[in-house]
C-alpha cells in the first residue's frame, strides 16, 4: 500500500512534520537548517 502526502504549502527543502494524514511545514526549522548549511558551505569554500 502506498500513500502520497502532499501539501501546497511545502517547498522542496522544507522541514515537515507528518502526523497521520496531516502535514505541518516547520518554517523555523527550515530556516535554521538553511543557515547551518550555508555556514558549512562557507567553511568548505574558505579552506
Amino acid at each position: 500500500m502506498h500513500f502520497i502526502i502532499f501539501t501546497n504549502k511545502a517547498n522542496v527543502g522544507d522541514v515537515v512534520e507528518i502526523e497521520g494524514d496531516k502535514v505541518k511545514v516547520l518554517k523555523n526549522e527550515t530556516e535554521k537548517l538553511r543557515r547551518e548549511i550555508e555556514d558549512l558551505m562557507k567553511d568548505i569554500w574558505e579552506d
